[in-house]
C-alpha cells in the first residue's frame, strides 16, 4: 500500500519555488548594482518577499516594504540598527559570522531555517538565502538576504502527512473488506487486513492482480462483467454488484460488492466495498430463528439488519427498514430524544444502565407497541466501536394488564381512602400480617413488620377503656366461624380519640383451626363526632325550646301550626295545645292577616324573612307586637314543606319608640319653632327637605328603618344652629371668617344634641355628615362620597335644592330649572351623583302633576 500511495501523495518539492526565486533574485542583485534605481523597482515589485541589505557588521542599510510587512518595522526605523536587535531569532543562527563568510567567500550561503516570532505572537517559519555584494572593485563591502516564508508549506506538508497517516489507519482497521482498484484495468492497488482474511491471500500477493482473476468460474465473462461494473461507478455512480470469488483453498464465497468513484490525492480511483454473503446468509437464519425481535444499529442509529420478529411487530418489510434512522422513523416521539441520548452514551462509553432498557416503537399502523430491550455493544476485531446489536421482547399486553392492574388497586385505595377505609389480611398460622396503604393512615402505622398482630396491631395505641373489649372479641372470631364488627376507640399522636369500626371474618381449615383472618378497618371519627355534636344538639334545642323567651313556631305550607314552644303562653296568653293544628292567621290581628298571607307565600319561594314586624292578637284581646325571622323547612329531599322561625316580644319596645317618636317630634317642632325665630327664610324649610328627602330615599330603594332614619333626620338637620348667634344668622353682608367658622359647627353640635336621645344614634350621624362633600372638601370631617352615607347625601342635595329656590336677605330666588342645571354642574364635586339623579327624577315627576 506505502507504493501506492507513494504515487499519489503530493511530495514536499514545494521547497524548489523559494529556491528558485532566490536564485532569481541573486542573479537580480549582480546585475541591478550598477543602477540603484532598478534595484529599488525590482525589489519593491518583489510582493511578500522580504528583502534585506546588511553591512559587514550586520548593520541594515536596505529594507523593502514586505520587510516592513513581515517584520513590522518601518524602513526609516529600520536603516542603520543591527540585525539582532531587528529580527531577533537571527542571532542563533550566527548571522553575523554568516554575512562575513558570504562575503569572504564572494558565493551566496546555503539556505538557513529559522524561527520569528511577530508582533502578534504568532510563530513564523522563515527560510534565507544570503547573497554577497560585489563591487566593482571585486570586493564585498556587504550582502544581502533574500527571506521566503515557508510556514504555510510546513503546516500544508504536516497536513499531507497526517491525512497519510489517517488514510493508511482508517484503510487498514476498516472491518468490511477493502480494496483500491484501477479503473482502467481493474487491477488491484491496494486492500485491507480484511479482505486477506476473507480470502486467504495476503496484500502483497493481491497488489497487482486484476479483480476478475478472482472471480469463481468463466474468467471472460467475470471480466466482461467486472469491467462493465467497474465504468459505471466510475462514470455513473455507485454500483452494487454479486459476485462468487474462489479463495485459497477454491472454497466458493459470495459476496455483495459496492463500487463507488474516489479521490485520493489527485489520483481517481475506484473504492470496492466487500461485504461477506454468506456469512451473512448465516447470520440472518440465526436472527430470523429467534423469537425476540433483533436489531442491529450502525454509529450513526442506521439500521443495517433487523429479523423477521422486527418486521412482524413494525409491520413493514425488510428493505423498508433497512438503511433508515432508527430514532427518526420508527420511535414514538414522545420519547425519541430520550433513547438518542442513551444510544450515543452508551457507543461514547458512558456509564449508562442499558441492560433492560424500556420505550415504544410506532408501527406502520401508528400504533405505539412498547418494546423491553437487552443492549450489546458491537465491536470490530481491533476492538473499536461499530455499533449496537439490541433484542427486544414485546410487552404491550403485559404492560395493559399491568397498567391495568395498577389502575384497580389505585382505584381501590381511592375508594379505601374516601371511605376512610383499609384492609387487612393475618396469617394466623405463621403470625403475620399484611394491610393496604390507606390502612397506615388510619391507625399511624409505621412499621413494615408486625411482631404481635393482637398487640402490635388490633391494640396498638387502643383507648384503655376498649382494650379487653378488642381482644375479647378477636380472640372470640379465633374459635367461632361468624363475621363480627367492633367499634372501639385509639388514641392517635394528637392524644385526641379516633373512632374506627373494625368488621372481620376468620377462615378455617378441615381440622377447625384458623388459618387466616380478613377484614377492614374504618375511620367513622366524622360519623361518630356528628352523632354525638347531634345528641347534644337535640338537647340544647330542646332546653332552647323550653327555656327560650322567644315563641319558636313551625308552619305547615298551608299555613297551620305544627309546633310551638312554651313561650307562647306567656306571649299571646295561649296554651300550646290550643295553638297547635290551628292556623297561624288566626292569631294575627285583622290588620296584618295578608302580611303573614304574604310572608308564607315569601318563604315557599325559599327566600328567607328577618325583622318582619306583624301585630298579633293575645288572648286577652291585647295587641302584641312580634319580630319574626323565618325561613324554609325541608324535606329530606329538599322539598320545601313550610317554615321555622321565631318570633321576638317587641311591645315594649314599639311602646317606648313611639313615645319618643312623639317627644322628638315635639323637640323638632320646638326647635324648629326656634331656628325660624332666628332665620326666617327656614321657615317650612325642613318640612319641604323632609317631602322631598323620603320621595328620593323611595326612589332608591332604601329599607324601611333607613326611611325612618332619613325622616327624622331631614326634621333635625338643621338643629345645632340653635346655639349660632342670632345676628351671623340674619346677616346680609359677607361673612367674616370666624362668623363662617360658626355657621361651619353647626352640623357637629346638631349631631351632638340628638345623640342624647337614646336610639338616635344613626340619626345622629346622618345629621353630622350633610354638609360633607363628594369630593372631601367639605366639612367637619372632609369624608369623601364613599365615607358619606346615603341619606347625609340626600339631604346635602335637597338642602342645596331649597336654598337656592329660596329668597335670602342678600339675593332672589333661583328658578327650579337654574337650580337643577347647578345641580348637575357641582355632581360628582359637591354632590353624589347617584343621589341628583334620583332627585331630578322626583322634581320631574312632580312638575307633571
Amino acid at each position: 500500500m506505502h507504493e501506492f500511495i507513494s504515487k499519489i501523495i503530493l511530495c514536499p518539492a514545494v521547497f524548489i519555488i523559494p529556491v528558485c526565486i532566490c536564485i532569481f533574485f541573486a542573479f537580480l542583485f549582480k546585475k541591478s548594482r550598477r543602477s540603484e534605481i532598478l534595484l529599488e523597482a525590482v525589489t519593491e515589485s518583489a510582493v511578500d518577499i522580504p528583502i534585506q541589505g546588511f553591512d559587514l557588521k550586520g548593520n541594515v542599510i536596505f529594507w523593502n516594504r514586505s520587510s516592513e510587512l513581515v517584520y513590522g518595522h518601518l524602513r526609516k526605523d529600520a536603516l542603520g540598527k543591527n540585525i539582532v536587535e531587528l529580527l531577533p531569532g537571527r542571532e542563533k543562527d550566527g548571522s553575523i559570522e554568516l554575512i562575513k563568510k558570504t562575503c569572504l567567500d564572494n558565493e551566496q550561503s546555503l539556505p538557513i531555517d529559522w524561527t520569528f516570532w511577530g508582533r502578534n505572537g504568532k510563530k513564523r517559519q522563515i527560510y534565507s538565502i544570503i547573497f554577497p555584494d560585489i563591487k566593482r572593485s571585486r570586493k564585498c563591502e556587504s550582502i544581502f538576504s533574500v527571506d521566503f516564508d515557508i510556514t504555510d508549506i510546513i503546516e500544508s506538508e504536516k497536513k499531507v502527512n497526517s491525512q497519510e497517516a489517517l488514510y493508511k489507519e482508517v484503510f487498514d482497521k476498516y472491518r468490511e473488506g477493502l480494496m483500491i482498484i484501477a479503473p482502467e484495468d481493474v487491477k488491484i492497488l491496494d486492500s485491507n487486513a480484511e479482505i486477506s482474511q476473507m480470502l486467504g491471500f495476503s496484500r502483497e500477493k493481491l497488489c497487482g492482480t486484476l479483480l476478475y482473476d478472482l472471480a469463481n468460474g468463466d474468467k471472460s465473462k467475470a471480466a466482461e462483467k467486472i469491467k462493465s461494473v467497474i465504468a459505471s461507478a466510475f462514470y455513473e455512480g455507485p454500483q452494487i454488484f454479486e459476485m462468487p470469488f474462489s479463495d485459497k483453498y477454491k472454497k466458493l464465497i459470495t459476496v455483495r460488492v459496492e463500487f463507488k468513484k474516489v479521490k485520493i490525492a489527485a489520483k481517481e480511483v475506484i473504492l470496492a466495498v466487500f461485504e461477506n454473503f454468506e456469512k451473512d446468509k448465516e447470520q440472518k437464519k440465526i436472527m430470523d430463528v429467534a423469537g425476540v425481535m433483533l436489531v442491529k444499529l450502525n454509529l450513526t442509529g442506521n439500521v443495517e439488519s433487523i429479523n423477521k420478529k422486527g418486521c412482524e411487530i413494525l409491520g413493514y418489510e425488510e428493505k423498508e427498514i433497512v438503511g433508515k434512522n432508527w430514532f427518526d422513523n420508527f420511535l414514538s416521539s414522545k420519547r425519541t430524544e430520550e433513547v438518542k441520548d442513551v444510544f450515543f452514551k452508551l457507543i461514547d462509553k458512558e456509564e449508562v444502565s442499558v441492560e433492560f432498557y424500556e420505550n415504544s416503537i410506532l408501527t406502520r399502523q401508528g400504533k405505539e407497541r412498547i418494546i423491553l430491550w437487552h443492549n450489546a455493544i458491537l465491536r470490530d476485531n481491533q476492538g473499536k466501536v461499530t455499533g449496537t446489536l439490541s433484542s427486544g421482547s414485546d410487552i404491550t399486553e403485559m404492560k395493559e394488564k399491568e397498567n391495568l392492574l395498577l389502575k384497580r388497586e389505585a382505584q381501590l385505595n381511592e375508594a379505601q381512602r374516601i371511605a376512610c377505609l383499609g384492609s387487612w389480611e393475618w396469617d394466623v398460622l405463621n403470625d403475620e400480617i399484611t394491610w393496604s396503604l390507606h390502612l397506615e393512615e388510619i391507625l399511624d402505622l409505621k412499621q413494615k413488620r408486625i411482631n404481635n398482630v393482637i398487640q402490635d396491631f388490633f391494640l396498638r395505641n387502643v383507648h384503655l377503656e376498649d382494650q379487653e373489649y378488642v381482644r375479647m372479641n378477636i380472640e372470640k372470631a379465633l374459635t367461632e366461624n361468624e363475621p363480627f364488627t367492633l367499634e372501639y376507640r385509639f388514641i392517635d399522636q394528637k392524644g385526641e380519640n379516633v373512632y374506627v369500626r373494625t368488621i372481620g371474618k376468620s377462615l378455617f381449615n378441615e381440622q377447625g383451626i384458623a388459618e387466616k383472618m380478613a377484614g377492614t378497618i374504618q375511620d367513622i371519627s366524622y360519623y361518630k363526632n356528628r352523632e354525638i355534636q347531634l345528641i347534644k344538639a337535640n338537647s340544647t334545642h330542646l332546653e332552647l325550646l323550653v327555656n327560650s323567651h322567644d315563641l319558636i313556631f313551625a308552619v305547615s305550607d298551608k299555613g297551620v301550626v305544627s309546633s310551638v314552644n312554651p313561650a307562647v303562653e306567656k306571649i299571646l296568653g295561649i296554651g300550646q295545645k290550643n295553638m297547635l293544628s290551628r292556623q297561624i292567621t288566626d292569631f294575627v290581628s285583622v290588620e296584618d292577616k295578608e302580611e303573614m298571607r304574604n310572608m308564607l307565600v315569601e318563604i315557599m319561594r325559599g327566600k328567607k324573612i328577618s325583622g318582619k314586624e306583624i301585630r298579633m292578637l293575645h288572648n286577652d284581646s291585647k295587641i302584641v307586637f312580634l319580630s319574626f325571622n323565618a325561613w324554609p323547612s325541608t324535606d329530606n329531599a329538599g322539598n320545601i314543606r313550610g317554615m321555622h322561625g321565631i318570633a321576638q316580644d317587641i311591645t315594649e319596645r314599639k311602646q317606648v319608640v313611639e313615645h319618643m317618636r312623639e317627644m322628638v317630634i315635639q323637640l323638632v317642632a320646638m326647635l324648629s319653632e326656634t331656628v325660624s325665630v332666628a332665620d326666617r327664610y327656614t321657615e317650612q324649610h325642613c318640612e319641604r327637605l323632609q317631602d322631598f328627602a323620603l320621595k328620593i330615599g323611595e326612589a332608591l330603594n332604601l329599607e324601611v328603618s333607613r326611611m325612618e332614619y332619613l325622616k327624622f333626620a331631614a326634621l333635625l338637620h338643621d338643629v345645632g344652629k340653635v346655639g349660632i348667634p342670632i345676628h351671623i344668622l340674619i346677616k346680609k353682608e359677607k361673612l367674616t371668617d370666624d362668623e363662617w367658622q360658626k355657621i361651619k359647627e353647626h352640623p357637629k353640635k346638631g349631631a351632638d344634641i340628638v345623640r342624647q336621645l337614646k336610639g338616635f344614634e344613626e340619626v345622629a350621624d346622618i345629621i353630622e355628615q350633610h354638609q360633607e362633600r363628594a369630593d372631601g372638601k367639605g366639612y367637619p370631617r372632609g369624608l369623601k362620597i364613599e365615607e358619606i352615607k346615603k341619606e347625609a347625601s340626600i339631604i346635602s342635595v335637597v338642602d342645596a335644592f331649597d336654598a337656592m329656590t329660596s329668597d335670602r336677605p342678600y339675593r332672589k330666588a333661583m328658578s327650579t330649572e337654574e337650580a337643577l342645571k347647578e345641580l348637575r354642574k357641582n355632581s360628582g364635586t359637591q354632590f353624589d351623583p347617584e343621589v341628583v339623579e334620583a332627585f331630578i327624577k322626583v322634581i320631574l315627576e312632580e312638575n307633571k302633576k
